[in-house]
């Protein structure tokens, strides 16, 4: 018995001929396929010896199926659909399971990865994908499922539901707290070496804001260490750099395990939010459903 392989004639000779059928044109089936008229040509005239007959009547300036041709274009055309049906079918599946995350650098290094072995183990069928950036990603041209944003919300071209809202006390390392003890009054911290978020930041991120909140005002000039990254303040304050304002949900560990101690027990300043974000008008895939559900439980859960 014949194989599959030895009934049929090459695979490339097939769709040369479908694309040709389809336009009655070899130029337009070259262009479509990304290749020579030539090449078209060939494949085509490869296809009509194996089959032994003319599939096309090559005119003037135009072609014209034949009976034959008729008959295997109009079958290979649906034979052909059905197939690139059922790939995309196996593909959107297979993407369906792989999401693709992005969020800042903070976030993921602070709360996300500390986390993440969890959702793995609930979810092991889902693979991530994280994008890590400190700007907004276009979340469509990046091919992004979801986002973690921080900030006000309002972005255009997304749907963006609130998680939690960022609060921030004065927090050092336990080592500093026993080399300087605790403090009873907000004046008290500024003699001591404080640890500033410099750059493009809130203006809640300050000290001078800090101070005047606890009614110090006007500041003085306030001296110390200035981080222009968040992930650098936070490594200053964990080595014993100084104090710094941080805060849950990103620091909520540190200061669960006391990596971090808060040196001065005051009311925190509240900051901007952390939003979950996702491309408008796309169907959320069963994986970012779930990933969504997973992250918004943690954040609820947490103290």
């Amino acid at each position: 018995m014949q194989s599959l392989r030895d009934r049929l004639p090459p695979p490339n000779a097939l769709v040369a001929f479908e694309a040709a059928a389809r336009h009655l044109s070899f130029t337009s089936a070259a262009g479509e396929l990304n290749v020579t008229r030539v090449a078209v040509s060939s494949q085509v005239k490869q296809l009509e010896e194996f089959l032994g007959t003319g599939l096309f009547l090559r005119l003037h300036r135009a072609l014209r199926l034949t009976p034959a041709g008729e008959i295997l274009g109009r079958r290979l055309s649906a034979s052909l659909g059905d197939i690139a049906a059922t790939v995309e079918s196996i593909r959107e599946d297979n993407r369906n399971q792989r999401l693709t995350i992005t969020t800042s650098t903070g976030f993921v290094t602070y709360w996300l990865l500390p986390r993440i072995s969890d959702f793995r183990r609930q979810h092991p069928d889902i693979d991530l994908r994280l994008l890590v950036s400190d700007s907004y990603l276009n979340l469509s041209s990046e091919s992004v499922d979801v986002a973690v944003r921080y900030g006000s919300g309002g972005w255009q071209g997304v749907d963006a539901r609130p998680l939690v809202q960022e609060r921030i006390f004065p927090v050092c390392s336990p080592g500093f707290l026993v080399e300087h003890g605790c403090f009873q009054r907000p004046e008290e911290l500024l003699s001591q070496r404080l640890l500033h978020l410099d750059g493009p930041y809130d203006a809640e991120t300050r000290w001078a804001t800090w101070f005047s909140a606890q009614g110090i005002d006007p500041v003085p000039p306030l001296g110390g260490l200035f981080l222009n990254t968040y992930t650098s303040l936070v490594q200053a304050a964990l080595d014993g750099q100084g104090i710094a304002l941080l805060g849950p949900p990103l620091l909520a560990r540190a200061l669960a395990d006391g990596s971090l101690v808060r040196p001065i027990e005051v009311a925190p300043t509240l900051r901007r939010t952390f939003w979950l974000v996702s491309p408008q008008q796309s169907v959320p895939s069963p994986a970012a459903q779930t990933f969504c559900t997973w992250i918004a439980a943690a954040m609820s859960a947490a103290p």
